[in-house]
Order: structure tokens, then sequence, then C-alpha cells
């Protein structure tokens, strides 16, 4: 029904601090307002606001595709949503988001439009059909289809009775039709516009413009905006336009900088006043200016000054009389009153992969995400600042200088690190790239081996490769330093270190962690290795080390005093587990990992840990089961789960000036704030529920097989096992068994009869799996790959065939024995395989063996017959059999390319049967213009009149979807220039009209001189 009660249930709204899934782009219908909500399209989704504060109120899931539009329906309590797939659905906002109704099931064209007066719903697809749902429901849709063009916007009037209906279309007509009686009727065609039309929309309350024309009725009044950049009123009743206007543009020096890219633009009534926004981002109202006493008004836009867009808007949407929404590329949504901002929402593009807080900016938050840009974010202020200049790509991970609050690290996933300084609003990028994406980055000392750097701070990194690299913090420039390579030369490894996939810094400590599990620790200056330790079971995501002050932590029993060095170590892994790490110092002053703490309890891939500035004793955890997790380290039990999010949690941080406060970022395009005090839920969820039939186990992480880890050597570094050394014993690594996990700690070893220095050298080679394709014989590898009992049956079977000289009880299979034993067996086993690759529809390796047993042309003859002719039974047909039986065979072929749509290699064999017409013919019928020109031009004579002819209908086609550059380079081919300037004069830009004008002179055409300049003129004069 899409009609109802309304329901008594209020609407709960969520107060948080939150940066929002952004609204879809180029959709002039992804925004509807209600008398309190406001809802939107963002990726697959629909967003509900509140409409007095743009607070979140839930989102709706459902959709499989992009959502293209959205509307309320009757008294604002139902929201209808369509998407890229073809469906519409219907949806309650006040009764937690349940899905009413599935008007459209999805498959058909993409929704592309929605309107809706009282209970009556209409949609728009980009085939040109219109669908008409009325009170009674669903089983009453009506389909029209006045034009086959794309339908772009559609708009109902406010008539109490019989309203009227606007569809915009890609060719730039507009449709009046007429509602009543539950059916659409076609009245008549607006023409005016040149190009496609964005939106038409009819005003809700008189329009306040005294110099305007009479119309029998407000109501009547349409506004309309096309990609011509003009706006047009009309009447909507009798066809008659009232007024044009150009696009308003504040930024003149940006039209040239913006008129490159694809333009869009919106217009809306809201109140008595038009509304209209262009692609440089200009939000202006139109209003009469001039005497009213002596009756000269004029209508001008005003631009409005406070406008906080910076790029195109895509979609205006009025709420009430003084109030309307924007949005655009800047992923902004701005709600004005009266001209003014009165809200503002930001929004995001793409995955929430980063999230970083200084300690020296605690109100400033850092967020890397997936669409092109990174973020500097002030939740309290409700102020975003977009960095996009020098990136230009995802942002993988983003980390503040500890000592500089003004210097942002951040890492892309094309392998770029760069340096963001805040105070000059410049990006500078490393000199050195990884091979992959980076996925870590952390503030440390340079190795001091490079005496041009004696304790510096350097920024490392590590990507996907498996390299940490050390960049010069203040020299870019220079090459960066290849950590993996200083890490085993100093350390002298004995055999191939695993890839490196996280690292962070303490004071003087450095960690490392690796795909294979495992955890190493360095220390400062020399970064010799003090102790390896391995609990984790699969690739290391997030190391992280408290950064706090003096504290007392109890840990496995034993309590800790943490003084000097932060010595307490988090990590989280692919095996769904957290591990915390006491390095503890000893007495030699060597740190040994000799307690930790496991949290278990998340069902999927942790891909964040977060230590709580305030307290050590507890972290934070971003999972892949879209929660996010506050443990206790001491009891390592949970203390609250949030599961706000609907997707993937990617990161996770804590606030540095609210100790329960803390915000999270997923895949679902938003970053949100929430108090872990609120949690109703302490531990995380059973079973995944993003991952439905997977078998996701607690804490272990399965019993998948492992991978085999290897270990990528760009730059042909060797590693060196160890060489004999001094007679101090030096300290090396060895296994100790402690608390179920292995900790590698830190003993002498003797010297003596150590091996000679010895250099291995990586090499690059892989050994790839080739796929040798389908085997011709898999009844016989089936029979030879069976069990041991069935092996020695066989062997015995082979032997009795082979040896025994009774024939007459030689009974066995040829599937059996065939392989191995006469030739009379073996082709009886390739007819049994023949027969059974026709019955399973393998016709290709049917072939195949016809071939290799000299049958091509019985082959041939069934593949005709069963239309399985293929390229490599032709080939051997052009060889063997005859013409008649080879131009059959290509015949077939032909059709089964046709019937797959392959029509350029269907013509492809056409002439080789010199079928030259029927081919170009073909290639028309398809739309293939380009491929039959290509052929007349070759096989045709220069005078023969198809090639005109198919200029012309290419010509035509391309003016019906308005790309009239190519239809101008038609009309010149087959002489015909009055037709293509015709075609140029539709654009009323002036880089059309000047082209138009050259084209008049070079072609010599008399009477358009004049024509041609008028409309330049009259251009510059809408210039100013």
């Amino acid at each position: 029904m899409l009609g109802g009660e309304d329901e008594t249930e209020t609407t709960t709204e969520i107060q948080c601090k939150t940066l929002y899934t952004a609204p879809n782009w180029y959709q002039s219908h992804i925004i509807a307002a209600s008398r309190d909500l406001i809802a939107y399209g963002a990726r697959n989704m629909v967003q509900i606001l509140s409409s007095a504060s743009l607070a979140p109120v839930r989102i709706l899931t459902g959709h499989p595709k992009r959502v293209t539009a959205v509307v309320f329906v009757g008294d604002g309590s139902l929201v209808a949503s369509g998407c890229d797939g073809g469906n519409v659905m219907l949806w309650n906002v006040y009764t937690a988001g349940e899905c009413v109704d599935t008007l459209l099931s999805g498959g058909g064209p993409g929704i592309t439009a929605l309107a809706s007066v009282r209970n009556v719903l209409v949609s728009g697809d980009d085939k040109g059909f219109l669908c008409l749902w009325s009170e009674t429901g669903k089983s009453s849709v009506v389909r029209y289809q006045p034009v086959a063009e794309k339908i772009m916007t559609t708009s109902f009037s406010h008539h109490e009775v019989s309203p009227y209906l606007a569809v915009g279309y890609r060719m730039g007509t507009i449709n009046i039709m007429l509602l009543s009686g539950g059916k659409l009727s076609f009245l008549h065609s607006l023409k005016g516009h040149d190009s496609d039309i964005f939106r038409v929309h009819w005003p809700i309350t008189a329009p306040s413009y005294t110099s305007l024309p009479d119309t029998s009725h407000y109501h009547d009044i349409l506004a309309s905006v096309s990609r011509d950049k003009s706006v047009k009123l009309w009447d909507g009743v009798t066809a008659k336009p009232l007024r044009t206007l150009p696009v308003p543009s504040r930024f003149k020096n940006r039209e040239t900088t913006l008129s490159k890219e694809q333009p869009w633009l919106a217009v809306v009534w809201c109140g008595g006043n038009l509304v209209s926004a262009s692609s440089t981002g200009d939000v202006a109202i139109l209003e009469e200016q001039g005497d009213e006493e002596e009756g000269i008004m004029e209508l001008k836009w005003t631009p409005r000054t406070t406008n906080p867009h910076t790029k195109k808007l895509f979609c205006l949407c009025p709420v009430s009389e003084d109030l309307f929404l924007s949005t655009g590329m800047d992923r902004q949504l701005v709600l004005w009153r009266k001209g003014e901002v009165a809200h503002l929402a930001h929004g995001l593009g793409g995955f929430a992969y980063s999230l970083d807080i200084s300690p020296l900016a605690p109100n400033r938050i850092a967020v890397g995400t997936g669409d092109n840009m990174m973020r500097l974010w002030w939740p309290e202020q409700n102020k975003v600042h977009q960095i996009w200049n020098g990136v230009r790509t995802k942002v993988m991970v983003v980390r503040w200088h500890p000592e500089k609050e003004h210097i942002l690290a951040f890492g892309t996933e094309e392998g770029r690190v760069g340096i963001y300084d805040v105070n000059s609003d410049s990006t500078h990028i490393s000199s050195t790239y990884h091979e992959k994406s980076v996925y870590a980055l952390s503030w440390g000392y340079m190795p001091t081996k490079f005496p041009d750097d004696p304790l510096k701070r350097g920024l490392y990194s590590c990507g996907g490769e498996g390299t940490i690299l050390c960049h010069r913090h203040k020299e870019l420039s220079k090459a960066a330093v290849n950590v993996n390579s200083y890490l085993a030369a100093e350390n002298k490894y004995k055999s191939l270190p695993p890839g490196r996939t996280a690292a962070d810094w303490s004071k003087t400590l450095l960690a490392v962690g690796c795909n294979t599990g495992c955890i190493e620790v360095f220390r400062a200056p020399n970064l010799t290795q003090i102790a390896v330790y391995q609990y984790h079971t699969r690739i290391i995501n997030k190391l992280t080390w408290y950064h706090g002050e003096e504290t007392m932590v109890q840990l496995g029993g034993d309590e800790q005093q943490q003084s000097g060095e932060q010595q307490l170590l988090a990590s989280c892994s692919d095996d769904n587990t957290i591990c915390i790490h006491n390095v503890t110092p000893s007495t030699d002053q060597t740190p040994v990992l000799k307690a930790h703490q496991t949290l278990t309890g998340h069902t999927a891939r942790i891909t964040d840990v977060s230590w709580n500035p305030h307290l050590p004793k507890q972290v934070v955890s971003s999972c892949y089961d879209g929660t996010a997790q506050v443990w206790d380290v001491e009891t390592g039990e949970g203390i609250a789960s949030y599961r706000g999010h609907v997707g993937r949690v990617f990161s996770v941080t804590w606030s540095h000036t609210d100790i329960s406060t803390l915000y999270s970022g997923s895949d679902e395009f938003t970053v949100r704030s929430w108090d872990m005090d609120k949690c109703e839920l302490k531990t995380p969820p059973e079973t995944n529920p993003l991952a439905p039939g997977r078998n996701a186990t607690r804490g272990g992480g399965g019993k998948k097989k492992k991978k085999k880890v290897q270990v990528k050597n760009s730059d042909s570094t060797t590693w060196r096992k160890p060489a004999p050394v001094p007679s101090d014993p030096r300290p090396v690594a060895v296994p100790v068994e402690e608390n179920g996990g292995q900790v590698i700690s830190v003993e002498p070893v003797s010297t003596q009869d150590q091996e000679p220095e010895e250099t291995i050298v990586l090499s690059d080679s892989r050994k790839k799996r080739t796929n040798r394709g389908r085997s011709l014989l898999p009844l016989t590898a089936r029979v030879d790959h069976s069990g041991k009992a069935e092996q020695m049956s066989q062997i015995i079977t082979l032997a009795k065939e082979l040896y025994e000289t009774n024939e007459d009880e030689n009974t066995t299979e040829p599937v059996v024995t065939g392989l191995y034993s006469s030739r009379e067996s073996f082709l009886s086993l390739v007819a049994t395989e023949r027969a059974t690759h026709t019955l399973e529809k393998h016709h290709h390796q049917a072939a195949m063996l016809g071939i290799w047993c000299g049958d091509v042309t019985t082959t041939l003859t069934t593949a005709i017959e069963t239309r399985t002719v293929t390229e490599t039974l032709l080939s051997a047909a052009a060889m063997v059999c005859g013409r008649d039986l080879y131009r059959a065979a290509v015949s077939c072929y032909v059709s089964q390319l046709r019937e797959s749509r392959d029509f350029v290699s269907a013509a492809t064999y056409m002439l080789l049967l010199n079928e030259v017409h029927p081919a170009i013919d073909m290639l028309v019928k398809e739309d293939c213009y380009r491929e039959a020109i290509a052929i007349a031009k070759l096989r045709l004579s220069p005078t023969h009149p198809k090639l005109p002819e198919i200029y012309r209908l290419w010509a035509g086609k391309q003016e019906r979807e308005m790309q009239l550059d190519s239809a101008v380079k038609c009309h010149l081919a087959v002489g015909d220039p009055e037709r293509a300037v015709l075609v140029m004069l539709r654009r009323k830009d002036r880089a059309s009209l000047e082209g138009a004008a050259e084209i008049v002179r070079i072609a010599g055409l008399n009477g358009w001189e004049e024509k041609v300049a008028g409309m330049i003129a009259e251009l510059s004069l809408e210039e100013g």
C-alpha cells in the first residue's frame, strides 16, 4: 500500500558527531524532505536525518546497487527509493525503517527519477518508461513509454484535483501529462531547451514575482533547467514560455576552469522564490529588482555570499517555505534558512581507512579515506578541512608527528608517502615509493649507520610488498632508507626474514609485525634485534605502544611497574585476536617480552587497536564483524561493544579530551562518535553478522590452510648468515614456551665452530601453476586417481588382458585399460570420451578428439547440426573439407556470434564469404556504425550510395543522444554543411557558435552569416 495510517511511534534522534556517507553524485532526485525528516541516497543505502539539526536517525539497507532517487510518499511516513538495478522499494521510516514493499524487483532499466503527490508514486528510468502506483498498491502498477529516451527528472504539480506530471528527457524535451482517475494522459510537449533537462519543479506556494505574465493559477508555473545553461519558466498548462534566464555564476574566473568538466545544474521553488545552483558551486535566489512604483521590475539572480560549497552542485530540495537543502561534489549537505546557512553536514565518499589524533592538538582528528583525499575534522566545531592537492588517491593511513602538531604524514594506495603541513597548507611527497599500498606509518629515529642523520626523526612506512622504508622528514627528495636491508645487515639473519606488515616506535624501541604473525623488537640507535615474539598465527595488522604516563598494570597475575620507556605493546591480527605484550627492562638493560594477555571474542579480521590515553588498562579494537570493542587489559573481558555501523570497521581511536568518547570509521563511508558508557552490550557478537554462511570462530580464526609466505626482494638485497664474531658473545634469540605462546628471549651463545660468511641472494623468480585447460580424457584420468583397492583391481585386469590368451573371457571396460592396452580398446575409449564430452556439452573437447581421430568432416557436420562450431573446427575445415561444407560451417559460426552479440567478429567471418553488403547491414542494424563505415570505405566504391546513407543514420542517432559534435562530423562527411551548422547552433555556447561561423565561412554558405553573428552578439550581451 502507498497510503496508510500515521504511525504513533515517534522518531528517536541519535545525537552524535558524525561524518556522514555523502549523497550520490550526478542525481537530481537524490534528496527528499518531509515535515521533520530528510532522506537521501548514499551508495546502496538510504540515510534518514532530522530536518531540524541534520542529526542521523537511521539507515535503510536493501538495495543491490547504487540508490539514484528518493521521495516521501503520502503524509511523510513512507519513503520510496530507486536504484541502478531497477528496484523501487517502499520503507516506513517510523517503524525501525522496515521495508513495506518492493514495488519493482529489479532486473530492468535503472531508475533515474521518482515523484509523488499524495499517495501516488511515479518512477522514471533510463529507457523512457514511467511506472505509476496508486493507493491500491503494487498490483495497480501501470507502465507508460511516451518517448523512448532517458528520463532525467519528474515532478508533480500541487493542484488539488488532477495534478500535472512534468517529465524531462535527455534530448531536451519536457512532456506534460495529466493524472486523472489513476491514469496518466499526455497533454503536450515543451520545447525550448537544446540538451539534457536536469530538473523540473512546480511551486507549492504562489511566486513572489509581479513581473511574470499572468497565468490561470500559480500552480501552473513550471521551472526547468538544462545542460544548455538556461533556466526557463513555463505555463505548464498552456505550454507557453514565460521567461528565459541564464544560469547564475558568481565566480567568473572559475567558469573556464570548470567548463571542461561535466556540467550539472539544479533549480527548485522554495516558498515563493526560485533557487538555482550551478556547476561552479553557486547558490542563488531569483529576486525582483527595480522601481515598483514606476512598474519597472527586473528578475535577477542574487548569489549567496556565505556559500560553503566549493564545487559543482547536483541537487536542491525544498524542505519548507524558508528551508531548502543543497549537495554537490564537495560531499557537503547544507541546510539553508532564508538564504543563509543553518546547518552543515560533512560527508565521505570512500572507506574511512585511518583515524589519528595528535595529543598536542586533541580537538583535531585526521581522517584518511578512500575518496582520494584526507580530512582534518574538528568534531566540536563541526568543521572539516579537505586535503586533496597532492593526494588524489586513496589514503590508507595517517599519522601525526609526536612533537610538531602541524605535521601530518600519510600513505596512499599507490604506495606513495607524503607529509602535509597544516600551517602552510602544503603537501610534500617522498621520492621513494612502495610497490604496493602503504598500511603503517610511525615516527622514529633514523638508523645511525647513516652519519648525516644521527638520531634525527624519520618517518617509517610499511608497504603491502613487505618492505619498511625510512624517509627523511625535511628531505623527502632524498632516497629513503630500506630498513629491511639495514636490519638484515645489522642483525645478520640466519634465514630469510618474513614480509613486514606493521611497525610502531616507542621512545627507543621499534616493534615490527610480520605476515607470519611474529613480532620483532629492535633497540635504537643501531636497531639491534633484542626479541621476537610468536603468538599470532596470521598477518599482523596493527602494532601500537602505550604512550602515557607512569602507571601500574597487572598482566597474567604479575603487577608490573611502567616507568621511563613505554613498554606496553598491543597487536592485532587476521587470526581474530589481540595480544597485549609487556616488554620489561631486565638487569642488563635488555628488554624481554615476559608476559602477555590475549583478548578473544571477535569473529573476523581485526583491523585496528588503540590505547585509552587516559587509562592504560583499556584498549579498543575495530573488526570486520562490524563492531568496535572496548577491552579491559588486566582481565581480558569486554567492557563495551559498539554496533552502530552497518559495515566493516576499519579504524578506531580514543578521544584525548573525553575518557568515554571514541571515534570509529567503516566501509559504509562514515566516521561515528560514540560513548562507551552508553553501549548496552559488552562483548562482540557470537557470529559475524556481515559474513552469513561462513564458519567464523572466536579467537583462533578457524583451521584454514596457511599460504606459503614469499619475500619479494626488489633491490637484490643479500641476506647473510652469521659471520665469526669476537670473543664477547652477542645475544641471539632462543625459544622459550610461556603462557601458550612462544616467546623468544635473549641469551648468549658460543661463537665457536660457526660457519664462514655466506651470501644468500633472493631470486625474483616464482613458480606459477599454469592452466593446462580441461583434459580431453577425463574418464581415464578419473580412473587412474581412484582408491588403492580399485587401483589394484585395475592393475590385475590390465595384466589379464595383456597376458592371458583366452580372448573370449576378455570383457574389460575400455575406460579401465584402453590407455594401456590395444589400439582397438583405445578407440573404444576415445569413442566413450567423445560421447561423454558431448553429453556434458563440452563441445570444444569433443571436436578436438574428432580432429585427433582424423574425422574432421563428421565432426564438423555434427557441430553444424548442434550449432557448436568453434574456431578450431573452422581452421581444420579450411584445409580438409570441401567448399560447400566450409561455407556452411562459417555461416553457422556467424549465427552463433550474432546470438552472443559479437557483431564485429560475425562481420569479419561474413567478409570471408564475400558477404560485404549483408555484413554492413548487420552492423548498421546493431548500431555499430563506426565499424560499418570502416568496411564500406574498405570494400565499396567511394561513390557508392550506401556510405552516405550510413553517415546520415549515424548522425541521426547521435543527435538523439545529444552527441552533437560527432553528428556534425557525419554531416560534413556527406557534404551537408548546412545541416552541420544547424546542429552546432543547438548548443548556444560560444565555442559552438564560433565554430559554426567558421564552417559558414569555409563552406561559403550564403544567408547564414547574419544569423550566426546575431546569435554570437546575443550571447555576448547575456554574458555581460
